[in-house]
């Protein structure tokens, strides 16, 4: 008995282990059939395996066809099946197979349709392997195999009306070939072909095509009308040159220029303004859809500016600017195309850049991955593409998880839209690219004793500080960015704390903060390096000191108020001076304020008549409209650190980068009554571990860029955009991690 129960269990566990290294295929899902006749029908289903050699379909335990496996899982396989009976039900199993044997079998039931009951005995047989091709938005060419010998000619019918027929050629077995004429665009055309002789007409064999679109439109929710699009080819090296700018209509349509195209050349669609058809709101954003001339020719659909291919555009808008590779992006847009989408659009049996530019979002909504993308998220994603606002971030998060970890010390600046750099000062004091903020963010930027970063001329070298150290990177690839070489600031130690260019870019101008013992007591002082960077060579002659220990340099803010006035602070970095320099050799001071913590910023207003002063915690408003007497009218303690300004655009208030409090806004409409316009948005940021360090306000006034720092609360650092068009009741828009 002990024997018997022994190799019982040895038994179940060999054919366990047997189970278990056996890897069978998925099981195939999505049956469907179509087009059946008394004797065949078509049949589709969607592959679900990755490892499979075939598909085999079974009825009544007999294999009635094979199909080869495609390369791309997911994708829809199709197959004809012929010889059936007329009027039966069939019940059939289909399996994926490979070495290691059959997956669990998809059933599909079908019926096949009754014979022809009224066809002669003396009918021609039907034609069979009917095929269509060279199809455009108008014709189409249509092949078929003739297997009479008695008969007339052949009709080709649609809709019960005769739209082709040609004459019988001598023999069976031979391709007959007829074109098709006066077809609508863009319209699925279900054909019957028959063969006829003076006794009548044979059975019908059946054939489904769909003509391409001559048709483009721009499209949000609902179309586009009076939208401006500009149609640019992308060049080698990634540059665009406009070919064509064309107005939709009042259906959203516009000439999209197909034939014009290069069958591989990549091309640039975008369009702006407009108003929606569906719901009467104004655009203000900018759509876009990245093509290749092969895709919009062989489409079989409507090629719509959508905005699931300005998702799409995003992906890529990047590798476009920086690291143009006609091939790298085709690539990337087929593959960003899969997580976009989950249905087919174009039913060609997979996803790829082509149903990105057939999306409508009236009838492919549902095809969205709505596990990466909800109702909710695609919502807001609209919402903000009207109004111009930033949703790039919630495109990017689901697919990419893309993450930056360190502090944001200062939002960069870039006049060119070349590179934008964030810096990570906390870990290994790597250099993360962030790539590029939306244009309306990027402005010319003051030099800041937090600007750890600049770009040579030619935007191929990157100088950043590092403690003690200047590390030198190449970042002609920014991607990639490669150290080249370190230059030690200073031999008695210290750490770098600002840089900045001079205007010929040959120089560079590094501000130290040094630590020494003088007579047992610890000091500081600063000193300004100036380095000889015209030369490749990354041991930089150093052309100036001003000066170790003998002569420390302040850290001074200065501001140009007239040609000949201008506000600076002293060595001391608390008072303020106002003076006369139209003599550089005898500046002539007008007015002295002692500030009770250091002067970190200082402000102008557009019309000259308003100094602003961030001093520690406090803002302090001077009236300069008599520059000869200037008066201190107000201040205003923000209760904690004020490391960044900046004014709206209209000059009424002041945006505060308020460190542990967030966002300050102070009004200074009245500059005698300084008050808090609206809330500090601290409750946003989760302190106490975010650090508001810089506040940039976009070109249009409408929002502010702030880098929020994390120190040590686990949380991922980032850049946040804030709603500002209603000044009373600031939101955010967007984080950018």
């Amino acid at each position: 008995m002990k024997r018997e129960t022994t190799l019982k269990t040895l038994l179940i566990l060999l054919l366990l282990t047997i189970n278990i290294m056996a890897k069978t295929p998925t099981t195939p899902i999505n049956a469907g059939t179509y087009n059946p006749t008394d004797t065949t029908v078509r049949l589709s289903f969607k592959d679900m395996a990755d490892d499979e050699e075939g598909f085999k379909i079974y009825h009544n335990g007999a294999i009635l066809t094979q199909v080869g496996a495609k390369d791309d899982t997911g994708a829809y396989q199709y197959t004809n099946l012929t010889g059936l009976t007329p009027s039966t039900l069939y019940t059939i199993n289909i399996v994926a197979f490979n070495s290691d044997g059959e997956s669990v079998p998809l059933v599909k039931s079908f019926r096949t349709k009754e014979a022809n009951p009224h066809a002669h005995p003396n009918s021609p047989a039907k034609p069979t392997n009917v095929g269509t091709y060279e199809t455009t938005d108008s014709t189409t060419r249509m092949s078929f195999l003739d297997n009479a010998t008695d008969e007339e000619g052949f009709r080709v019918y649609h809709n019960g009306t005769v739209i082709a027929t040609v004459d019988a050629k001598e023999g069976a077995g031979t391709y007959q070939y007829i074109d098709l004429t006066g077809l609508n665009s863009c319209q699925l055309y279900t054909i019957k072909l028959v063969a006829y002789n003076s006794f009548g007409e044979s059975d019908a064999t059946i054939k489904s095509f769909r003509t391409k679109s001559n048709s483009s439109k721009v499209q949000i929710k609902g179309d586009l009308i009076d939208a401006n699009i500009v149609i640019y080819k992308i060049e080698d090296n990634g540059s665009k040159s406009i070919l064509y700018s064309e107005t939709t209509d009042d259906k959203g349509v516009f000439d999209a220029h197909r034939n014009e195209l290069e069958d591989n050349q990549l091309y640039l669609y975008q369009a702006s303004g407009g108003v929606d058809s569906q719901n009467s709101i104004e655009n203000r954003g900018i759509l876009r859809a990245i093509v290749k001339g092969s895709w919009l020719k062989n489409l079989n659909q409507e090629f719509v500016i959508s905005v699931v291919s300005e998702m799409g555009y995003i992906f890529i808008d990047k590798d476009l600017r920086y690291n143009f590779n006609n091939t790298k992006i085709i690539e990337t847009v087929n593959e960003v195309a899969k997580g976009i989408l989950t249905g087919d659009i174009t039913r060609d049996g997979k996803i790829t850049a082509n149903d990105l530019l057939a999306f409508n979002y009236q009838e492919d909504f549902a095809k969205i991955n709505s596990e990466k993308y909800t109702n909710d998220e695609m919502n807001k994603i609209v919402s903000d593409l009207y109004r111009n606002q930033i949703y790039r971030n919630m495109v990017f998060t689901p697919i990419l998880n893309r993450g930056v970890f360190g502090t944001f010390q200062n939002i960069p600046n870039s006049g060119t839209l070349t590179k934008d750099f964030l810096d990570n000062l906390r870990d290994n004091n790597d250099l993360y690219t962030y790539g590029t903020l939306p244009e309306k963010a990027i402005v010319e930027g003051r030099f800041k004793i937090n600007e750890f970063e600049v770009l040579s001329e030619d935007k191929n070298r990157l100088f950043k500080l590092n403690g003690n150290a200047l590390i030198v990177f190449d970042v002609t690839d920014n991607i990639n960015p490669v150290e080249i070489g370190r230059y030690v600031l200073s031999p008695l130690g210290g750490k770098g704390i600002g840089i900045t260019l001079s205007e010929d870019k040959k120089r560079a101008f590094i501000l130290v903060n040094e630590t020494y013992v003088d007579y047992w007591t610890e000091r500081n002082t600063f000193s300004l390096i100036t380095l000889d960077i015209s030369l490749k060579e990354i041991n930089f002659p150093r052309i100036g000191d001003y000066n170790y220990r003998a002569n420390p340099v302040s850290i001074s803010t200065q501001l140009q108020i007239t040609n000949n006035i201008k506000a600076h602070t002293h060595v001391d970095g608390f008072t303020l001076s106002i003076s006369n320099v139209s003599d550089q050799n005898n500046p002539i001071e007008l007015f002295t304020y002692m500030t009770s913590d250091f002067i970190k910023d200082m402000l102008l207003s557009s019309d000259k008549t308003k100094l602003i002063i961030a001093s520690g915690t406090t803002i302090i408003v001077i009236d300069i409209s008599d520059i000869h007497n200037p008066i201190v009218t107000d201040s205003y303690n923000t209760g904690d650190h004020v490391e960044d300004i900046t004014l709206s655009s209209d000059n009424k208030s002041i945006f505060i980068a308020n460190y542990l409090r967030g966002l300050t806004i102070i009004d200074i409409t009245d500059p005698y009554n300084l008050t808090a316009n609206g809330l500090s948005l601290s409750n946003i940021y989760y302190p106490p571990y975010h650090y508001i360090m810089s506040v940039t306000l976009s070109l249009d006034g409408k929002s502010l860029f702030l880098s929020d720092s994390n120190a040590g609360g686990g949380l991922a650092d980032r850049v946040i955009e804030i709603d500002i068009t209603d000044i009373n009741h600031p939101s955010e828009i967007a984080r950018y991690y």
